[in-house]
C-alpha cells in the first residue's frame, strides 16, 4: 500500500498534472487520425513531465525551458546503451576500447553536457533558496530538495569519518541518473500494460469495472482510490513478467559460499536473469499466455518470494518503485476511463521487444481508441 503521506500527495499531484497534458494531446490526435494511433509518443512525453516534475520541481514555464534538452539527453542516453548499438555491444564484449568508442558517442556527449550547463544553474539557484528555508525531513517538493538537504559520511585524511554536503557535480550526477531510470522503465511498462489491454478485452472491461467501482466515472481519481484496484495490480505484475523490463539483476557477493553445491567466491558478481525464470513453466503455468489471476493473493502464496523481481529484493531493491507504480496507474487509468482499447489493422501480433537498454516495445504500440460513452 502507497501511505499517502505530504511527500506522495505531491508526487501524485504532479503525476496528475502531466497526465492531464498527455490526455488533451491524445484526444487532439484521435480527431486527425481516428482509425489508430501509435500510442508511444503521448506515454514518453508523460513519462518525460512527470519525472521532470517530480525529480526538479519545475512548474508549467520552467518544464517548457528546458523539455527539449531532457527529451534530446534521455533519448541518446538511452541509445548510447542500446543492444542495437555496435558501439555499445563491442564495449561490453571488450571494456578496453572503451575510451575510444566514446569517441563516437557524439551527440550523448553533446546533450549531457546542454542539460548540465541548465542543470547547474537551475540547481545553484534552488539551493540558494532554500539555503534560506527550514526544509522538515517530511516536507520536501522533490527529490532534489531531498538531494539539496542530504549529508553523506566521508572519510578525512586522518580517516576519520564526518559528514558533509553534496556537491554540486554529485547532486547532477543524482538527478541525471533519476531522471533516465525512471523514464525508459516506466515508459516501456505503460506500453506493455496498454498492449496487452488492447489484445485482451475481457481483462480491460474487468479493469474498467474495477477502475468504475474505486474511481467513479468521472476525470477525477486519487491516489488512496488507486492504492485500493487490486487487479489492476495483478495487470501491472503480469505485464511486467511476460515483458520484464528489466531482464536481469546483478549482485556482489560479499563472503565465500556455497548455495546448492555451487561455490560462490567474494566479489564475485552475480546476476540473476530474470526472462527465463518468468518462462518456467515450473514455477508458472502456461507461461506465454497472459494471466493476471497468477497474481491473486492466493496464487502469489503458492510461490516463492523471489520467483518474481520486478524491483530486486532486499536492502538493494528500486527505489524508484512506488513512484513508477504512481506513474503507471495514472497513465493507464487516465486512459482506460476515456477509452476502449482494441486493435487495428497495424497492430503488431505479438510485439516485436528491443533492450534500449531496457526492455520496450521495438517499433511503439499502435492501437485504435474509441471514446467511452
Amino acid at each position: 500500500m502507497l501511505r499517502c503521506t505530504g511527500n506522495v500527495k505531491r508526487v501524485s499531484d504532479k503525476m496528475f498534472t502531466a497526465s492531464k497534458s498527455m490526455m488533451a494531446s491524445i484526444e487532439n490526435d484521435r480527431q486527425i487520425h481516428p482509425d489508430e494511433m501509435n500510442i508511444t509518443k503521448y506515454i514518453d512525453s508523460y513519462v518525460l513531465e512527470g519525472v521532470a516534475r517530480v525529480v526538479l520541481n519545475l512548474d508549467d514555464e520552467g518544464f517548457k525551458l528546458c523539455r527539449e534538452e531532457i527529451k534530446n539527453y534521455l533519448f541518446f542516453s538511452n541509445w548510447s546503451a542500446s543492444a542495437e548499438n555496435e558501439a555499445a555491444g563491442l564495449a561490453r564484449l571488450f571494456p578496453t576500447l572503451t575510451p575510444i568508442l566514446k569517441l563516437a558517442d557524439k551527440e550523448h556527449k553533446k546533450s549531457c553536457e546542454e542539460l548540465v550547463a541548465i542543470l547547474r544553474k537551475y540547481i545553484s539557484s534552488t539551493m540558494n533558496g532554500q539555503n534560506n528555508n527550514t526544509i522538515a525531513s517530511d516536507d520536501h517538493a522533490s527529490l532534489l530538495s531531498y538531494l539539496l538537504s542530504a549529508n553523506v559520511l566521508d572519510r578525512d585524511i586522518d580517516g576519520s569519518l564526518e559528514r558533509r554536503d553534496l556537491t554540486l557535480d554529485e547532486i547532477i550526477s543524482h538527478v541525471l541518473s533519476l531522471l533516465s531510470e525512471m523514464y525508459s522503465t516506466t515508459t516501456a511498462a505503460i506500453q506493455f500494460i496498454l498492449y496487452e489491454l488492447a489484445i485482451n478485452p475481457d481483462v480491460q472491461e474487468n479493469l474498467y469495472k474495477e477502475m468504475c467501482h474505486y474511481c467513479g466515472t468521472g476525470d477525477n481519481f486519487t491516489l488512496t482510490e488507486c492504492d485500493r484496484m487490486e487487479y489492476f495490480d495483478m495487470i501491472l505484475y503480469e505485464a511486467i513478467r511476460l515483458h520484464p523490463i528489466a531482464p536481469g539483476l546483478s549482485r556482489v557477493c560479499t563472503r565465500d559460499c556455497k548455495i546448492r553445491n555451487v561455490t560462490f567466491k567474494e566479489g564475485m558478481v552475480v546476476r540473476v536473469m530474470t526472462s527465463p525464470l518468468y518462462r518456467d513453466e515450473n514455477i508458472y503455468k502456461n507461461p506465454d499466455e497472459f494471466d493476471p489471476e497468477r497474481f491473486s493473493k492466493k496464487n502469489r502464496e503458492t510461490r516463492h518470494q523471489y520467483s518474481f523481481l520486478p524491483f530486486g529484493q532486499g536492502p538493494r531493491m528500486c527505489p524508484g518503485q512506488k513512484l513508477a507504480i504512481i506513474e503507471v496507474k495514472y497513465a493507464v487509468i487516465s486512459i482506460i476511463k476515456s477509452y476502449v482499447l482494441s486493435t487495428s489493422k497495424n497492430t503488431e501480433i505479438p510485439l516485436k521487444e528491443a533492450l534500449r537498454p531496457s526492455l520496450t516495445p521495438a517499433n511503439g504500440v499502435t492501437i485504435s481508441l474509441t471514446p467511452r460513452t
